[in-house]
This record gives structure tokens, C-alpha cells and sequence, in this order.
């Protein structure tokens, strides 16, 4: 089977003529308020451009002249080379593999990739796609290399977006079933869907510093009645609080037999489909907030996962402590929460000794050359303090359990984040120690994992004593844990 890109990605170029038309508009818009144009003057400028004097204004008006010239250029320039990248794009479904063959004007690509080297395989849609039946089909290659790079992207009307996704995804016995015109059933195992006022919830309680910041900003800019500066906080903080609810709404989480179904979204739709086995690793974070409250939400490490614009990690929204158990039962009963009650292995405390002469040189000579324009050079006392608390912080901020099956990595004291790394799902491991760590008899891991954005995920453990990891050092050797 064979899909082109729908036309309408030729329309992209005219984006230009509506930036133009913006600017024209806005800067129309300033001259009225400013007074340097009257409303009147305008409309007598318009009946001479409908009249005829559009020539007479093209040559009396040159920069702005030059400007609209400029952007006819590049308009047809860009209409051009998207005309001949829709002609000469496009997907070959065959029975093992998906070829992709995309042609401009200088150049060509041609990719093959076999369907079990494809991670998932993503539909977004937004406001005006999803009015016009349309989509973005994204597949996403199961590479450590890149996570971008490989990928296939196209616009497609929804129903062959569909088609696409059923036949990359099904195996080899259903794909013989997979009928052109019908979507292919599927009954999922266990749903969950997440309420508005959940996403509501989640969003007060993931609030970081940089909001309350912002938030603090806005009230002195009023007070002191600076109002561009409130109007420019608030304008960020609407937009924060619609781009973030755009990835919670209607958050809903499917567990079919051997992949799990995600899609969200307010003004931009996602879709994904993310098989088990490319599942690299589950986590749950909880913040400040969550941690009093009692609530935490997890996330998982896929590739294609979380490698967009705006695109979270998420497997659940906040949710009740006691209630996590219940939903990885139903959604994800491979991976298990049961074993956090283990011992978890700290930090020696004796890394005080490394921790806190290095912090005290660093925040103590960032403090001074802050105080020096000043004339106070006692600013450098200040410096000790945050490099003891930065040092304690190291030192209890994060732990390791290590089981049969799984890496468990804890950081975080106020708010916490833990990730569960089946050990089959490690690509590498590293073992580093400089010369300090060497004479403290420490050293510290760094595990590589596929990760979506990047293609791996570097997670360093930090310093623990030597013997530690000889567990899974043994795993790699003999691929058992003794």
C-alpha cells in the first residue's frame, strides 16, 4: 500500500502572508493608538489603494515595499520546494517493512526500516487538522542513536494516519485481517481516564519555583504600577497554564495485550501506541506539594515518548499514594512498586569530606565577585552555609536498591523522583572514579538506556563504595544476579 502526503501541507508556505498581514495589522493598530494616524486618513489611504494608486503607494513607501517583495520571494520559493516534497514523498506498507522515499528539489532520501525495529508509532492532530480530518503520522525508530533523526513524519487525513498505525503495529497473523477501509478491532484489557479536575489537581500541584517567581513578579509589577511588565507576566502565565493543560486534558491510559494505548490533549490531540517491550524504564515523581498532600504520578522512558514540542513523559496523572498500586496492577503489572520498601543503600557519610570543601570553594567565590562591584566583601560568609546545605543535600538526596530484575534510583529529599530500570533494558554501564574517589574508596556508576529525546539516557548514580555494584557486574558476565 502506498500514501502521499495530504496536499495540504502545500498551504504551509502561507504562513508568510499571515505573518505579513499581522504585522501590517499590529502596526497599523500602534499608529492609531499612538496618534501618529488617524482612522480617517487610513480609510482615504485605502479607497486610493482600491482606486488605483496601489503603484503610486509601492514606490512612495519603499521599506515596506521591500519587505512585501522580500516575502513574495520567499513565499514562492517555499511553495516551490514544498510542492515537490509533497509530489515526491511518500510510505510503502510491505509485509516485514515500511519504505519512505522523499525527493526536493536537490536532494532525495529513501529509508527502510523492518517493523520490529519501530518503536510506536504517534498521530497528533490539532484544532484546525482535527475540523479538517486531518493528522501528523509520526513513526519512531527503536534507535539508540538518535531519537529524532530516524523518524517518519507525515500528513495524512485520519483514516490512512489510522490504517498506517493498525498495519506498523499488528503482528504478522492480524496484519492478513486489517481491512483498508475499516479500523482494526481491538479490545483493550484495562482503561483508566483521568477527570478535568484531575488534571486541574495535577497542574497546582506540579506549581516549581520559576512559577511562584513569576507569580510574585506579577503582584510587584502591579503594586509599583509598572503595567507592561504585569501584562507581559500574566500574557506568560496564561500561556503556560494552556500549554500545560493541553498536555492533561482527557488524559486516558489503555492496556492492551502487548502495548499500551496514551492520548491527551485540548488544542493539540496525541495519539500513541507504545509496545511493552520498548518500555526502557517507569518511574513516579512526587513535588513539594504532592508530598504533603500524599499524591505522585508516574512516567515512563519509551522511544517516540515525550520527544515533542510540549510532550510529557507521562504514564498517570497525581494521584493518591494507595491508589498507584492498584493502576500499575491494571495498566503496567510488569513493572512492580512492592520492592521500594527495601533497604535502600545511601551514600557514605564521609563524603562530607569531598562534598563540602568543593561547595564551599564554589559558593564562596561566586559570593565574593557578587560583593566585590558592591564593596562587600563579607557577601563570601554567605557562600558557607549553601555549600553545606548543597553538600548534605548530595550526600542524602539520593539512594540505590538493587534486586534480581531491577535498578531502582531514588533522588530528591523535598521533592522526589524514583526510576525503576529493569536491568535487561541497560545498554551499558560505566564505572568512573577520579583520583579523590579513588583515595575515599568510592566510585560512581552510569547507566545508558534508550531514552526519546536524545537516543540514551545517561543516569549517574554518584559515589558509592567499591562493591556495591558487583551484582550487576556479574548479571553482564554471567547474566544471572548471583
Amino acid at each position: 500500500m502506498k500514501f502521499r502526503n495530504h496536499p495540504i501541507m502545500i498551504a504551509r508556505p502561507f504562513l508568510v502572508i499571515i505573518a505579513f498581514i499581522a504585522w501590517i495589522v499590529f502596526s497599523t493598530l500602534e499608529r492609531l493608538v499612538e496618534g501618529d494616524l488617524r482612522p480617517k486618513d487610513l480609510w482615504t489611504g485605502l479607497s486610493g489603494h482600491i482606486k488605483g494608486d496601489f503603484l503610486a503607494y509601492i514606490f512612495d513607501q519603499k521599506i515596506p515595499s521591500l519587505i512585501f517583495l522580500g516575502l513574495v520571494v520567499i513565499l514562492v520559493a517555499s511553495l516551490v520546494k514544498t510542492f515537490f516534497e509533497w509530489k515526491n514523498s511518500y510510505i510503502n506498507l510491505g509485509d516485514h517493512s515500511i519504505f519512505y522515499t522523499r525527493q526536493g528539489l536537490f536532494s532525495k532520501v529513501h529509508k527502510e526500516v523492518n517493523f520490529t525495529n519501530i518503536a510506536n508509532v504517534n498521530i497528533r492532530t490539532g484544532i484546525i487538522y482535527g475540523v479538517l480530518g486531518l493528522c501528523v503520522l509520526t513513526i519512531d525508530i527503536n534507535s539508540s542513536a538518535t531519537a529524532n533523526d530516524l523518524d517518519y513524519k507525515m500528513y495524512l487525513s485520519r483514516k490512512n494516519a489510522q490504517i498506517i498505525k493498525d498495519w506498523v503495529m499488528a503482528s504478522k497473523t492480524d496484519r492478513s485481517d486489517i481491512e483498508v477501509d475499516d479500523k482494526v478491532p481491538s479490545q483493550d484489557l484495562s482503561s483508566y481516564r483521568f477527570r478535568s479536575s484531575q488534571a486541574i489537581g495535577h497542574f497546582f500541584m506540579d506549581i516549581n519555583l520559576f512559577h511562584i517567581v513569576l507569580f510574585i513578579g506579577a503582584i510587584v509589577a502591579l503594586i509599583s504600577k509598572v503595567v507592561a511588565i504585569f501584562a507581559l507576566i500574566n500574557i506568560g502565565i496564561i500561556k503556560g497554564f494552556l500549554s500545560k493543560m493541553d498536555g492533561l486534558y482527557d488524559f486516558t491510559v489503555k492496556r492492551y495485550p502487548d502495548h499500551i494505548h496514551i492520548n491527551y490533549g485540548l488544542f493539540k490531540a496525541r495519539d500513541f501506541t507504545i509496545p511493552i517491550e520498548n518500555i526502557s524504564s517507569v518511574g513516579y515523581q512526587k513535588s513539594f506539594i504532592g508530598s504533603i498532600l500524599g499524591y505522585r504520578y508516574l512516567t515512563l522512558d519509551a522511544i517516540g515518548y515525550g520527544n515533542e514540542e510540549n510532550e510529557s513523559r507521562l504514564l498517570s496523572l497525581y494521584m493518591k499514594d494507595e491508589s498507584v498500586g492498584d493502576f500499575m496492577d491494571r495498566i503496567i503489572p510488569e513493572f512492580s512498586l512492592d520492592q521500594l520498601g527495601g533497604d535502600f543503600i545511601r551514600k557514605p557519610t564521609f563524603l562530607i569530606k569531598y562534598y563540602l570543601p568543593l561547595f564551599s570553594l564554589i559558593f564562596v567565590l561566586v559570593a565574593v565577585l557578587v560583593g566585590l562591584p558592591l564593596g562587600k566583601y563579607w557577601t563570601g560568609l554567605l557562600g558557607l552555609p549553601l555549600a553545606i546545605l548543597a553538600s548534605l543535600y548530595m550526600i542524602f538526596g539520593g539512594r540505590m536498591l538493587l534486586t534480581e530484575t531491577d535498578l531502582i534510583i531514588k533522588k530528591g529529599i523535598l521533592s522526589t523522583k524514583t526510576i525503576l530500570i529493569p536491568i535487561s533494558q541497560i545498554e551499558m554501564i560505566n564505572i568512573g572514579q577520579n583520583p579523590i574517589y579513588k583515595k575515599l574508596g568510592v566510585y560512581s556508576l552510569t547507566i545508558y538506556k534508550k531514552d526519546p529525546q536524545i537516543g540514551k539516557t545517561v543516569e549517574e548514580t554518584g559515589p558509592y563504595p567499591i562493591g556495591i555494584f558487583d551484582k550487576l557486574f556479574d548479571y553482564y558476565m554471567n547474566g544471572e544476579i548471583n
